[in-house]
């Protein structure tokens, strides 16, 4: 399918999401969304860190990164930029240089998003400032926002929703 030429972008699409749920050991009627937020719901649980690069894409992520790798191939395969229009398989133009297209959606609800904090204290040697602090990593991601005493695990906060 990946490398077919004639193939649309929905066809494509779907079948990349179908293989990130493979890949991330769902089964073959599971939502790539709803496996994300079982993976989700487990880390929480375990009261480990929460560390988004081990979650599933969105299936909007995986929609255009599906969308990537496929122009990618029919450009390998064809030996010519001509075939497919970047513009149309997952690729923005910024200024000059073709950047990709991550999502075209939200990270997660914004009931979750306003949950998912780091646990850092100001007091501590492990604060904000340094890798070891969940924002830190994640700078400039809309995902994670800094609240210096939260105490509670992801786990009991996600509970009160």
């Amino acid at each position: 399918m990946m490398s077919d030429s004639k193939a649309t972008k929905e066809e494509i699409g779907s079948a990349g999401i179908r293989l990130f749920v493979h890949l991330y050991g769902g089964k073959l009627t599971d939502s790539l969304n709803r496996l994300r937020y079982a993976k989700f719901m487990e880390m929480a649980s375990c009261g480990k860190t929460l560390e988004p690069e081990r979650l599933p894409p969105t299936e909007r992520a995986a929609f255009f990164h599906s969308l990537r790798v496929h122009h990618q191939l029919i450009v390998w395969k064809e030996l010519s930029s001509a075939v497919l229009d970047p513009l149309q398989w997952g690729w923005k133009l910024d200024g000059k240089i073709l950047m990709p297209i991550m999502t075209d959606s939200v990270p997660a609800p914004d009931n979750m998003l306003k949950f998912i904090r780091c646990r850092c204290k100001v007091s501590s040697k492990n604060s904000c400032a340094t890798n070891a602090c969940s924002c830190h990593k994640n700078a400039g991601s809309s995902v994670y926002q800094h609240v210096e005493t939260v105490e509670e695990k992801p786990a009991i906060i996600l509970n009160r929703l």
